[in-house]
């Protein structure tokens, strides 16, 4: 039986504890759970404490980010024999038998580095949204036989099985990266190193978040965001191309901004891209890296 670690990074999430560390506690394959909080300020770790002693509870003591509060813990799974890790969202629950098929099936198909299952909305009435855009490319058509597993290019970090080799060949989420684009950035280096991206949709976990009005701020920031991952892809060979790709990716909102008049917005994505460029030196210090 494979050694088989949880990560969870926790902050503020009380109100998923039972279902989600239940559902660990009540699946068909072992694992040992490592939880990193990061400065929760809610019942989140007395939840934790008293329900919950098999679980390892690393307190940050502040918000590191989503990355590299996953990072302590993939470090402490790697060094206590982790044949595979399990990142799970604190918002995320499992089902009885997703973690042992997600093994068997990356068993059986050592060249994927990272598999996910199925990612359900909190109501089980469909698929998430967010996660349906990744999948739904690789989807069987009508009539083709399902396959236990099908490949594709990016798939969120919500429920993402990685083995020991990936971890060790591609590395663990970059510290450029604070909250968002962090596993778009690894996804594209588990692709680089050789390693293959799937999804297994013969099991399932439900991802209970909701769908935000985005403002116009959050969307400027995304920009940012999508550019970072854009100049970090070491499958770019250079890095003067990879600008000119982010700058082509802002062209398209730009004029949109101008054409409706909203000059504010016109603005801000100037300063986006220019707040790229001022990156320079630690953007290739950390394409060297990776």
């Amino acid at each position: 039986m494979k050694k088989v670690f949880v990560v969870i990074v926790t902050y503020n999430g009380a109100k998923w504890v039972h279902r989600c560390f239940d559902s660990l506690r009540s699946g068909s394959y072992p694992v040992q759970t490592v939880v990193v909080d990061n400065g929760s300020t809610d019942a989140t770790i007395p939840m934790l404490e008293a329900g919950y002693p098999e679980v390892t509870l690393i307190r940050s003591g502040t918000n590191l980010g989503f990355g590299q509060a996953n990072n302590m813990a993939i470090k402490q799974a790697l060094q206590q024999g982790a044949d595979y890790v399990f990142l799970l969202n604190q918002d995320a629950w499992t089902e009885k038998n997703t973690i042992e098929v997600l093994i068997n099936v990356m068993e059986q198909h050592p060249e994927y580095g990272v598999v996910s299952p199925i990612h359900l909305s909190g109501d089980y009435s469909g698929m998430d949204a967010g996660f349906a855009q990744y999948y739904k490319a690789s989807q069987p058509a009508p009539g083709e036989p399902q396959k236990d597993i099908y490949p594709v290019e990016f798939v969120n970090a919500a429920a993402w099985m990685m083995s020991k080799a990936c971890l060790e060949k591609a590395g663990l989420f970059h510290p450029l990266f604070f909250h968002y684009g962090e596993d778009s950035n690894l996804a594209q280096r588990i692709l680089y190193y050789g390693f293959k991206i799937g999804v297994c949709p013969a099991v399932t976990i439900c991802h209970d978040r909701h769908a935000r009005k985005e403002t116009d701020e959050m969307i400027i920031k995304s920009y940012k965001i999508h550019g970072l991952v854009t100049l970090m892809d070491i499958r770019r060979r250079y890095l003067t191309a990879a600008y000119l790709s982010a700058l082509k990716d802002l062209g398209k909102p730009f004029l949109l901004a101008v054409s409706r008049l909203k000059w504010d917005n016109a603005w801000k994505i100037i300063q986006t891209y220019t707040s790229l460029i001022s990156l320079y030196p630690v953007v290739k210090k950390g394409r060297s890296e990776q």
